[in-house]
């Protein structure tokens, strides 16, 4: 088991910034300097082999990570957590050798909760949603040798499909709604190593 903790502060926060064209009325998105900023957070991991309870070969491994920040806002003057940052992360998976350490399998899944936040620009206010999203990986390794390993891995098996939607305000009144849609394709690849 470990715990540990990080703090990291930031000069020059850049993120994106929502206003109006005074001359078109259009919405424009752009990065904006947005000032000074910390992060911090703890995590807690966990690893351990199950030979001990007769599963020799078997690892299980696991960590959650609680997150959270501070933005000093220039643009608005009040201090706010960063966008698009969840309150907590966590994985959690599992290794199997067999006996003859020819052949390994491993799996691991990664969860991240849905995120709101919102963004205050004079009187514009923009409300924005990240869906939850939980991704699966996972490898096949088999070693002829001990210097020699053919892996096959696959990324994101589940086939990530989020959506982001999105409000914009102005002055309490609803002025856009807007639904950007994600999809991320699984991968799937072979390795060969080789160690001399």
């Amino acid at each position: 088991m470990g715990l540990n903790g990080f703090w990291r502060t930031i000069d020059n926060l850049i993120e994106s910034q929502l206003s109006q064209d005074p001359i078109s009325g259009r919405f424009l998105q752009r990065p904006v300097n947005i000032g000074s900023a910390r992060t911090y957070g703890v995590e807690l991991d966990g690893r351990s082999e199950l030979d001990f309870i007769g599963l020799p070969g078997l690892t299980l491994l696991g960590n959650v990570s609680w997150l959270n920040s501070a933005v000093d806002d220039i643009t608005t003057g009040e201090t706010r957590p960063f966008n698009e940052q969840p309150a907590y992360l966590f994985n959690l998976g599992f290794d199997y050798t067999l006996p003859s350490n020819a052949f390994s399998v491993g799996l691991n899944y990664r969860y991240v909760p849905q995120i709101a936040f919102t963004q205050q620009s004079g009187d514009i206010l923009q409300e924005r949603f990240v869906e939850p999203e939980g991704t699966l990986d996972g490898y096949l390794t088999w070693r002829p040798i001990d210097t020699l390993a053919l892996t096959l891995y696959g990324r994101n098996l589940l086939g990530i499909e989020n959506s982001r939607p999105r409000r914009v305000l102005e002055n309490g009144v609803l002025q856009s709604t807007q639904t950007d849609f994600q999809r991320a394709d699984r991968i799937i690849g072979l390795n060969l190593s080789w160690q001399f």
